[in-house]
């Protein structure tokens, strides 16, 4: 298997890539399965569908069937092949990625990765294990890997033993420089362990600029996109370069810097536990995502980001509190103490459903109150005069590490970009419980909540 990236600036092709790409696979290995995903599938539906049929209808002697009743795919096939052979791509939002599952494929492709999470490229990879129809196997048996003539003995008479064609299984991913696990990937060169066996090493990545594209646009188009956008984005969307990122709100922030390498924190090493929230809905596909972070103060007064939760849908305010339960028995027990949290001021709801069970108190609220918030947790990510900063997070931590780096403010309008936050509020909430002063640890343990069985 191999991984496959490409990115860097806007109006390259990538659309149309993916989509050539999935038609070769296809088309090279009779009876292959695939699929092309996005995290919202309106947003596939009205692009790179649209291209596939597109371009579907320009290939001489190629036959595509359309299915668009979910799920939605694509059967093809060149008219010579033996009846009852054909491939089939799939297009499918990967919001809910955890119901592919169950599938098999020998490639998947993914548009806009830096829209999905860690979780999806990961689960990919375990799904790229499709067979192809024996009576498929049994002719690339025969196959050079070089002409693909067939021959009945083990060389080729051109070019010797090249002889037998396996299948390839490919992840292909295309992105635009905005952080996340691409960049982490393909630019920093920190592939998940997982994903690094599952490629057998075989990572690739093709950069891409506007000027790799320019026979296909207008004349004077890259000087009209210049004159159109910040030296920031000219430099991100034209130039194709990563690390560029305006408005960033924890510029400072840095996983080379402050991710904690040392494993769990024990808990003589640290003196409380405080956590924050965010109270989500169930709707599975559009709901505000439910979220919680939590953290240990060190006996040096450093903070260490210990775990977190971020989900929606079904079941979301059980799956919440269960995880809760699970945080206090890890890291508050062993201290004798309970979890302090503090949760949005404007969530009084959930605030009141949870007191029956947790230590909960609403947040500050107000802008003022945001922006030193924001300035607080800004400050603890900054170096002592021992060279050593104030926060960290564990490794595992991934939605964190994400939001951290694409938390930030609207360059026209300076007001903080309301998405992909829920996690790094919660850290802004917690923040507000360092100073606060703890009872008698006797008296809060007097209602301890009830341990979970392990």
């Amino acid at each position: 298997g191999r991984i496959i990236g490409f990115g860097g600036s806007f109006v390259v092709g990538k659309t149309h890539n993916i989509v050539s790409f999935a038609i070769k696979l296809s088309v090279e290995f009779p009876g292959n399965r695939g699929v092309i995903g996005r995290q919202d599938f309106i947003s596939l539906q009205t692009t790179t569908l649209l291209e596939f049929d597109e371009v579907c209808g320009r290939i001489p002697g190629l036959i595509s069937k359309k299915y668009d009743a979910p799920p939605t795919y694509r059967e093809i096939r060149l008219a010579h092949w033996p009846e009852g052979i054909a491939s089939r791509v799939y297009f499918r939002g990967l919001e809910n990625w955890k119901q592919l599952g169950s599938e098999q494929f020998g490639f998947a492709l993914i548009d806009e990765a830096s829209e999905t999470e860690l979780a999806v490229p990961i689960m990919l990879l375990g799904r790229l294990r499709h067979p192809l129809p024996p009576k498929v196997q049994r002719v690339m048996d025969r196959q050079c890997r070089v002409c693909h003539g067939t021959s009945k003995i083990a060389r080729c008479k051109e070019h010797g033993n090249t002889i037998g064609r396996g299948m390839k299984y490919i992840l292909f991913a295309a992105s635009n420089p905005w952080p996340g696990w691409f960049e982490d990937w393909f630019l920093e060169r920190t592939v998940d362990e997982t994903a690094l066996s599952a490629a057998n090493g075989g990572v690739h990545f093709v950069p891409s600029r506007i000027k790799d594209n320019a026979h296909n646009l207008r004349p004077n188009y890259e000087a009209q996109l210049r004159a159109t956008y910040s030296e920031a984005d000219q430099r991100r969307l034209i130039d194709g370069e990563w690390g560029i990122f305006e408005g960033a709100i924890y510029p400072d922030f840095s996983p080379k810097t402050h991710e904690w390498l040392h494993g769990d924190p024990d808990p003589k090493d640290y003196v409380r536990v405080i956590g924050g929230l965010d109270f989500g809905n169930e709707n599975a596909q559009w709901g505000h995502h439910s979220a919680g972070l939590v953290g240990v103060l060190m006996r040096n007064g450093r903070l260490v980001w210990v775990d977190e939760f971020k989900a929606r849908g079904p079941d979301i305010v059980d799956r919440q509190m269960a995880w809760m339960l699970q945080m206090q028995q890890k890291w508050a027990q062993p201290l004798r103490q309970r979890i302090m949290w503090r949760a949005d001021k404007s969530q009084m709801v959930g605030i009141q459903l949870m007191r029956k069970f947790f230590m909960i108190s609403p947040s500050k609220g107000g802008n003022d109150s945001v922006d030193a918030g924001i300035k607080e947790f800004a400050q603890m990510l900054q170096p002592d005069g021992s060279g050593i900063p104030g926060m960290f997070f564990m490794p595992h931590l991934v939605h964190f590490k994400d939001e951290m780096k694409k938390y930030h403010r609207d360059p026209q309008t300076l007001k903080i970009v309301k998405k992909n936050d829920d996690v790094v509020d919660c850290g802004r909430y917690a923040l507000e419980l360092i100073d606060v002063q703890w009872g008698d640890p006797a008296t809060e343990m007097r209602n301890v909540l009830p341990s979970m069985a392990s």
